[in-house]
């Protein structure tokens, strides 16, 4: 099934149904030739590195490594490294109908040689880490999680580098429920062997090509089917590709913790409470003396790239919970919308 997308990139999107469960769609020439090359380039120019993200408490204890699961290396892309970054930010937010603010910024990543991404979700099942109070902050206990992927496929894969989404077509366990560790397992829906790329939908990479799926039911419980994994790379290939995750808040809109929220019973929480103050921590407020508006931008510890947090208006603050040795500058937009143009603080670093 095929259903035609108006207004997108200034053209017309073609969505093809792959899967409707979990709910998964092609866009073929999203994309194009030139895009994929300078997404590439960006991140080459950027430098990448191992590839890390939340570890389940099982895994934790058990002192597994990260390149157990994943041996990708990875590259952050914001919106203010270059123009096309910040284009294709705005034609994601065409495709999906969900504002660009809901946008992270670009996970660029590159496979060489066997390298893979076991299965996993891209959302968070709170059962996995039920005692780790600052994973339940920062999903909003559920409730803050990537409604959405787009998976953007920068070049041509001759032989494997597929995406694998091996729950297809299994049952949803008690669909009118909330969710929770009673709700993961039913008959049909068994898991598949997480490093298997034997059975399930697979994608193949299509260079200028997207993949679009929904990690939610509308209820906004959790979709387990969209279970998905990376294969493993042919011989002597390279695959480039691209995260870009659409959250069901504003990206940057904080957490907190809330005793007795239902999600706590709901999924099983083993903790003792909310986390204790962090010594780290650095409240910091930000103060717009300038006659113009600016952004605020969070630099990232390992590549540097700055990550919009937020638009002091002239005359303006914004408060922000920050960590030690964090660093931040502002920048005025220049008339083409940030990039080398922007004029731009010296840079700033928190202390509490």
């Amino acid at each position: 099934f095929e259903q035609r997308v108006e207004g997108v990139g200034g053209s017309t999107a073609v969505l093809r149904t792959l899967s409707l469960r979990p709910k998964v769609f092609e866009v073929r020439d999203f994309l194009s030739k030139g895009e994929t090359e300078e997404v590439m380039r960006l991140g080459e120019q950027q430098g990448l590195h191992a590839s890390k993200g939340m570890m389940q408490s099982k895994d934790r204890d058990r002192g597994t490594a990260h390149s157990q699961f994943r041996t990708s290396k990875q590259a952050w892309l914001s919106n203010s490294l270059s123009p096309v970054v910040k284009e294709l930010d705005g034609r994601v937010a065409e495709l999906t109908r969900v504002p660009a603010s809901h946008n992270e910024p670009v996970q660029l990543l590159r496979y060489g040689e066997g390298q893979y991404y076991h299965a996993h979700n891209d959302w968070t099942e709170l059962e996995l880490y039920a005692d780790q109070p600052q994973v339940w902050i920062d999903s909003h206990f559920g409730f803050q999680g990537r409604l959405a992927t787009v998976f953007w496929y920068l070049n041509d894969v001759a032989q494997g580098g597929e995406t694998i989404f091996p729950k297809h077509g299994q049952p949803v366990c008690e669909p009118l429920s909330r969710g929770g560790p009673g709700t993961r397992h039913c008959e049909g829906s068994e898991d598949p062997d997480m490093t298997s790329c034997a059975k399930g939908l697979k994608v193949p990479p299509r260079q200028g090509s997207v993949v679009l799926w929904y990690n939610f039911h509308p209820s906004g419980r959790g979709d387990r089917n969209s279970l998905h994994a990376g294969c493993p790379v042919g011989a002597n290939l390279t695959k480039w590709s691209a995260n870009k995750w659409v959250r069901i808040k504003p990206h940057n809109a904080k957490g907190e913790w809330i005793e007795n929220h239902p999600a706590l019973k709901r999924h099983g929480y083993t903790g003792t409470g909310a986390p204790p103050p962090d010594p780290n921590a650095c409240p910091v407020v930000f103060h717009n003396e300038a006659a113009v508006p600016v952004d605020l931008m969070w630099l990232h510890p390992v590549t540097g790239l700055p990550t919009k947090l937020a638009s002091i208006s002239a005359g303006g603050r914004s408060s922000q919970n920050s960590f030690r040795d964090h660093e931040f500058l502002v920048m005025q937009a220049s008339e083409g919308g940030g990039g080398d143009g922007a004029k731009k603080s010296n840079v700033v670093r928190c202390r509490p």
